[in-house]
This record gives C-alpha cells, structure tokens and sequence, in this order.
C-alpha cells in the first residue's frame, strides 16, 4: 500500500531513560480515559517492575508485569494487551545497551507515517490535528461527539431542517488514511462530512476506530462493527443518542467509507450478514476510491496486520473468496468511485468486477472521475469535480 495523504492521530511514545530511576510510557488519551498527563510510571528497580498511572484521586495505582508475553493489568480497570508488554521489554532492553537504536524500515519515506527500529521500537512520526464539532455558519449543519465504547467515539452530523420530526436517511461513514491516520475529528473529514450531510439531508455518524501501529488489525474492523452496533441501538427509538432516536430513518441505512475505510465498510457488510438481530436495513455502501488489494504482497500491510494471510485474506481482496460475495453483500445496491490518477484506481475497478461475476442481485455502479487523483475531494473541497461528486453521492443516497 502505497502513502496515504493525511495527517496521524495522537503521538505514541516510549523511552526508559537511563539516569533516571523511572521511565515514562505515553499513550493517546482516549485509550486511557484518564485526565492529562497521561503517564504511566515504571520503577525497572523492582521485581517485578511496578508501573502506576497517576491521576486525581489517587497517585499509586499500580500493576505488575513479570515475564515476557504477560498483560499488563491496571488496577483501575485499564488492560494493556501483551503486544504492549513485550514492546516495553525491548525497549528497556534497548535503553540499557547505550547503543543508538538503528532504523529497520521507514513507512514511507516520500510520506513518513512511523519508524520502525532493529530494537523494536516504533516512532510515530505524524500527528492529526482535531476540530471541536459545532454549529456551522454556513450551511446550519450540526454536529456533536459521542461516546461509542469506553475506547472509542463518533461525530454526529445532522442537517438543517424545517421539518425536526422528518425522518432521514442514516449514513454511517468510515474515514481512510491507511489504517493508521486521520479522524472523524480532522478537519479535513469534518468538513467533507458537513457539505455532504447539507448537501443530501442525511445524518451521518462518522465512526472513530484505534489506528495502527499501535493498535494492529483487526483492531480496526473490532472497533467499527462496535460502532455499527451502536448505532443499531437506536433502533427502537430509546438508544443514548437523542439525534438518532429522533432522526435517523432506520430502514434507510447506508455504509460509506473511502481509501481504507472503504476496505472496512465493505467488511462491515459481509460481517453485517451473519448477524440477523442487529436491527438495520442496509439500502447501500458507497466505497470512494477504496483500498483493497490483488494478488501482489504488500510490506505494509504485513506489518499492520500481520495475522492475516495477505491476497489471500477475503478482508483485503475480496476476489480470493468471490462466492462469499453474493450472500454476504446485504444491501441494495453499491457504489464504487474511483478516480482516474489515483495509485489505487486498479484495485478499485477490480473489486467492481468481481462484484459483477459474482452472482450477487443488487445493483452496483461504478463513476470514475477523470483526471483526479487519491481523495481529491478532502484536498480540493472546493473544486468542480468534489462538487460534482457530493451531487453524485447525493442522489445515491435519495433514490
């Protein structure tokens, strides 16, 4: 997979200091749900080491860690996985040699997202910027956030209306960035999501999912179908969402994502197939210019996921399990837009066909933009073709 084209989340971070008796292990805010700073205090003096997290109501929450491949378990409530252990580990270990830690790969370097060291060590290079949501100006579009999961969140967009009891199309949108960046926050999604919600009167939840490297896939699909889940929640009208118990139209529901978040709406239907109680009636999915892959290994995408078996994986190329497609594709009808420079173009137009040949009933389209490149329409959302783009997407999501 070749550079996204957006900015990262929050900063990951770990050094062992060694002149210091305790170290200092950062980690994105939202996955601890305590109040700033975030720290977690490690004493490598003690056997076995003792980590704490500091915060208001006490200073000595703590938790042990004994041998490689243990969890590390905070008292508190907060688990970290053994990924997590065994990369502190290595970086102690590092730490104590003195030497200067040398780069095995670099992802990538015409487009730094995170370094990877010999010693194990991984370096985010890239952080996002956020917008808080709000009232737009302009187009009266509203939006919120809330919380979907103790890990997670989604922004909520709903247009401006006349009509407050009117119910309305429910579009549940995933954002790309290669599976490691980006935000329903950033504002390059929050704006696209509030021209798109304006322009063809749907409320949309724009899904907030853990990124790697820090959180490997298939975190990412885990904490989507949560979100989905959620959302399905409101379905009898009595979900913790007041917008969506009064709002959305339930039995008008679509899926829509672009570049990597395509590759997980898609998921997200196929997973939607085996679940009959999950209460929502999928009209469409709309994939813009979406990642998949073909029969070509992919680096990156080892290192991101590397339980998977790669082509041979029906998450990353459909096309290696086509008869899984007919059954699994519950909705109506799909969408796939691609653009005509984009690096991904190929794999685009690959799962439209395969889609074709493999018996499934609804109806799928596919729109190339001519002479557009990857997301042109987050990086030029003023242009002619993003215009006629959201005019497109539009009318998909009111026939």
């Amino acid at each position: 997979m070749k550079a996204p084209t957006a900015p990262s989340l929050s900063p990951f971070s770990l050094h062992f200091p060694k002149s210091k008796p305790c170290a200092f292990f950062s980690l994105p805010s939202k996955n601890l749900n305590l109040p700033n700073p975030k720290f977690l205090h490690i004493n490598p003096s003690q056997t076995p080491p003792i980590l704490s997290i500091p915060s208001r109501k006490s200073l000595n929450r703590t938790a042990q860690y004994s041998s490689p491949g243990d969890e590390i378990q905070v008292v508190a409530g907060h688990m970290f996985c053994g990924k997590t252990a065994k990369l502190l580990r290595r970086l102690q270990a590092a730490s104590n040699n003195g030497s200067t830690p040398e780069i095995a790969h670099e992802f990538f370097p015409s487009f730094p997202i995170f370094r990877v060291y010999k010693d194990g060590r991984i370096e985010r290079l890239r952080q996002t910027e956020t917008v808080p949501p709000c009232d737009d100006p302009r187009t009266g579009v509203r939006s919120k956030d809330s919380p979907v999961s103790t890990l997670t969140s989604a922004r909520i967009f709903i247009p401006r209306t006349t009509d407050p009891s009117a119910k309305i199309p429910l579009l549940i949108y995933i954002h790309g960035g290669g599976f490691c960046l980006e935000s329903p926050f950033s504002p390059a999604y929050h704006n696209y999501l509030t021209s798109l919600v304006n322009r063809a009167n749907v409320i949309a939840v724009s899904v907030e999912y853990r990124k790697a490297p820090e959180h490997l896939l298939p975190i990412a699909y885990d904490d989507a179908w949560t979100a989905i889940k959620w959302v399905a929640s409101h379905a009898k009208r009595d979900g913790p969402e007041p917008w969506l118990n009064e709002r959305a139209d339930f039995d008008r529901v679509f899926l829509a994502g672009d570049s990597s978040g395509a590759n997980i709406a898609h998921n997200m239907i196929m997973r939607a197939a085996g679940d009959e109680l999950l209460g929502l009636k999928f009209d469409g999915l709309l994939l813009t210019t979406p990642f998949f892959m073909n029969q070509e290994l992919d680096e990156f995408m080892e290192f991101i996921f590397p339980t998977s078996s790669g082509p041979n994986d029906p998450r990353l190329n459909p096309g290696c399990a086509i008869d899984e497609l007919a059954a699994g594709l519950v909705c109506k009808r799909v969408l796939v837009c691609v653009a005509e420079k984009d690096f991904l173009r190929e794999t685009g137009v690959a799962y439209y066909e395969t889609v074709k040949k493999s018996g499934w009933n609804g109806d799928i389209e596919m729109v190339e933009i001519q002479g557009e490149e990857h997301v042109f329409y987050l990086l030029k959302p003023a242009s002619e073709k993003t215009v006629d783009l959201l005019n497109l997407v539009s009318s998909f999501l009111n026939t």
